[in-house]
């Protein structure tokens, strides 16, 4: 009775059980990968765009403008996005 649960009411094999649930996790591993990517993308289209709002200093990062602040988040979430969508290759 110290199985978990999955294993528990699968009752037939512990393969199965295990492979499908590293198909979901792969699943969702590019899943995420593909929306932080996409995300990413429209931050570093929209830091271009011609707003004024994006060449005024950040309110928290003062040094720095808002335009700058956007393509840092969109680098950092680009990277994350690669890591998730290499790491979902461990998974199958």
């Amino acid at each position: 009775m110290n199985e978990p649960l999955a294993y528990q009411r699968a009752g037939t094999s512990d393969v199965r059980v295990s492979s499908r649930l590293t198909w979901v996790a792969a699943c969702l591993m590019r899943g995420v990968g593909t929306v932080l990517l996409c995300v990413a993308g429209l931050k570093v289209v929209s830091a271009f765009s011609g707003v004024r709002y994006l060449s005024h200093p950040d309110p928290v990062l003062e040094f720095v403008t808002n335009r700058f602040v956007l393509l840092g988040a969109a680098l950092i979430e680009s990277l994350v996005a690669c890591t998730a969508l290499t790491l979902q290759r461990h998974f199958e």
